[in-house]
Protein backbone atom coordinates (compact mmCIF):
# COMPACT_ATOMS: atom_id res chain seq x y z
CA UNK A 1 0.00 0.00 0.00
CA UNK A 2 1.17 3.24 -0.92
CA UNK A 3 1.70 6.17 1.63
CA UNK A 4 0.67 9.33 1.86
CA UNK A 5 3.33 11.66 3.45
CA UNK A 6 0.94 14.28 4.50
CA UNK A 7 -0.34 14.23 8.12
CA UNK A 8 -3.55 15.35 8.90
CA UNK A 9 -3.55 18.93 9.28
CA UNK A 10 0.18 19.39 8.05
CA UNK A 11 1.44 20.19 4.79
CA UNK A 12 3.93 17.95 3.45
CA UNK A 13 7.68 18.72 3.28
CA UNK A 14 8.45 16.55 0.34
CA UNK A 15 6.42 18.65 -2.34
CA UNK A 16 4.11 21.43 -1.89
CA UNK A 17 1.81 23.29 -4.52
CA UNK A 18 1.02 27.31 -4.58
CA UNK A 19 -2.59 28.31 -4.64
CA UNK A 20 -2.69 28.77 -7.99
CA UNK A 21 -0.25 26.21 -9.10
CA UNK A 22 -3.04 24.00 -7.12
CA UNK A 23 -5.89 26.01 -8.85
CA UNK A 24 -4.40 25.33 -12.53
CA UNK A 25 -3.81 21.87 -11.53
CA UNK A 26 -7.82 21.16 -10.94
CA UNK A 27 -8.81 23.76 -13.84
CA UNK A 28 -6.25 21.48 -16.31
CA UNK A 29 -7.74 18.28 -14.71
CA UNK A 30 -11.67 19.04 -15.52
CA UNK A 31 -10.83 20.57 -19.31
CA UNK A 32 -8.96 17.27 -19.75
CA UNK A 33 -12.04 15.23 -18.06
CA UNK A 34 -9.15 13.77 -15.61
CA UNK A 35 -11.12 14.91 -12.35
CA UNK A 36 -10.08 11.12 -11.13
CA UNK A 37 -6.62 11.41 -12.16
CA UNK A 38 -3.65 12.71 -9.80
CA UNK A 39 -0.98 14.87 -10.85
CA UNK A 40 2.49 12.57 -11.58
CA UNK A 41 5.83 15.05 -10.94
CA UNK A 42 9.16 13.79 -12.32
CA UNK A 43 12.60 14.58 -12.76
CA UNK A 44 14.00 13.11 -15.68
CA UNK A 45 17.46 13.34 -17.37
CA UNK A 46 17.82 16.03 -20.16
CA UNK A 47 18.14 19.54 -20.94
CA UNK A 48 21.46 21.68 -20.97
CA UNK A 49 21.80 21.28 -17.33
CA UNK A 50 21.09 17.63 -16.38
CA UNK A 51 17.89 17.34 -15.54
CA UNK A 52 14.37 18.64 -16.21
CA UNK A 53 10.67 18.62 -14.60
CA UNK A 54 7.86 16.30 -16.09
CA UNK A 55 4.40 17.13 -14.88
CA UNK A 56 0.98 14.97 -16.20
CA UNK A 57 -2.15 13.10 -15.01
CA UNK A 58 -1.86 9.47 -13.78
CA UNK A 59 -4.91 7.27 -13.42
CA UNK A 60 -2.86 5.25 -10.28
CA UNK A 61 0.81 5.10 -8.64
CA UNK A 62 3.07 2.65 -9.52
CA UNK A 63 5.06 0.49 -7.20
CA UNK A 64 7.29 3.06 -7.32
CA UNK A 65 5.68 6.20 -6.45
CA UNK A 66 5.12 7.94 -3.34
CA UNK A 67 2.06 9.93 -2.58
CA UNK A 68 1.88 13.19 -1.17
CA UNK A 69 -0.96 15.77 -1.04
CA UNK A 70 -1.03 19.63 -0.98
CA UNK A 71 -4.03 21.61 -1.43
CA UNK A 72 -6.37 18.65 -1.72
CA UNK A 73 -4.07 17.60 -5.14
CA UNK A 74 -2.60 14.18 -4.76
CA UNK A 75 1.05 14.45 -6.39
CA UNK A 76 2.84 11.09 -7.36
CA UNK A 77 6.45 11.04 -6.74
CA UNK A 78 8.94 8.59 -7.81
CA UNK A 79 10.61 7.28 -5.03
CA UNK A 80 13.98 7.75 -6.61
CA UNK A 81 13.01 11.56 -7.31
CA UNK A 82 12.47 12.14 -3.35
CA UNK A 83 16.05 13.38 -2.63
CA UNK A 84 16.31 15.90 -5.97
CA UNK A 85 12.38 17.19 -5.16
CA UNK A 86 12.48 17.12 -1.46
CA UNK A 87 10.90 20.65 0.34
CA UNK A 88 9.99 21.85 -3.63
CA UNK A 89 7.47 24.61 -4.21
CA UNK A 90 5.37 24.25 -7.23
CA UNK A 91 4.11 28.42 -8.55
CA UNK A 92 2.19 28.75 -11.57
CA UNK A 93 2.96 32.26 -13.18
CA UNK A 94 0.74 33.70 -16.16
CA UNK A 95 2.24 37.37 -17.02
CA UNK A 96 2.90 39.16 -20.54
CA UNK A 97 5.83 36.58 -20.66
CA UNK A 98 3.75 33.45 -20.66
CA UNK A 99 2.18 31.02 -18.32
CA UNK A 100 3.81 27.92 -16.84
CA UNK A 101 4.73 25.63 -13.73
CA UNK A 102 7.33 27.26 -12.20
CA UNK A 103 9.53 25.00 -9.68
CA UNK A 104 11.38 26.62 -6.28
CA UNK A 105 13.55 23.53 -5.42
CA UNK A 106 16.01 24.53 -2.80
CA UNK A 107 18.60 21.36 -4.04
CA UNK A 108 18.79 23.06 -7.48
CA UNK A 109 22.92 24.07 -7.73
CA UNK A 110 22.76 25.13 -11.43
CA UNK A 111 20.46 25.77 -13.88
CA UNK A 112 20.71 26.75 -18.08
CA UNK A 113 20.30 29.73 -19.10
CA UNK A 114 16.41 29.09 -19.80
CA UNK A 115 15.39 28.19 -16.67
CA UNK A 116 13.84 24.80 -18.24
CA UNK A 117 16.90 22.59 -16.63
CA UNK A 118 18.71 21.95 -13.74
CA UNK A 119 21.88 20.45 -11.99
Amino acid sequence: MKSVLEQKGKENSTLTLSKEAAEKIKDLAKRQNKRDYSMKIQVIPGGCAGFQYAMYFEKDPSNEDIIVESRGIRLFLDKKNVDLIKGTRIHYIDNLYGASFKFENPNVKSTCHCGKSFG
